[in-house]
């Protein structure tokens, strides 16, 4: 199932998509797009959570608008610096 989406709080004329979704129900495709926005539309720099209005095709009308939050996940890598103790 295609996906087209919009995030209103950010650009509410542009509608992205279509994003491919297997699952049916529209908070997992909602999470899915949310991904999208955040990998190649610039959403690591946007103020979350944000509300997604989810659409099934590009000009279609709107089948739902859900608010999507992003869970930060602290990852540390150590690396070697010359020395030792």
């Amino acid at each position: 199932m295609n996906i087209y989406y919009r995030v209103p709080a950010h650009c509410e004329e542009s509608t992205y998509g279509p994003v491919s979704s297997a699952l049916p129900d529209h908070r997992s495709a909602a999470e899915v797009c949310a991904l999208h926005y955040f990998q190649y539309h610039d959403g690591w720099e946007a103020r979350w959570p944000l509300t997604f209005a989810l659409y099934e095709t590009e000009r279609g009308e709107k089948l739902c608008e859900l608010e999507v939050e992003l869970e930060s996940r602290p990852e540390f890598t150590a690396g070697t610096c010359g020395h030792t103790w």
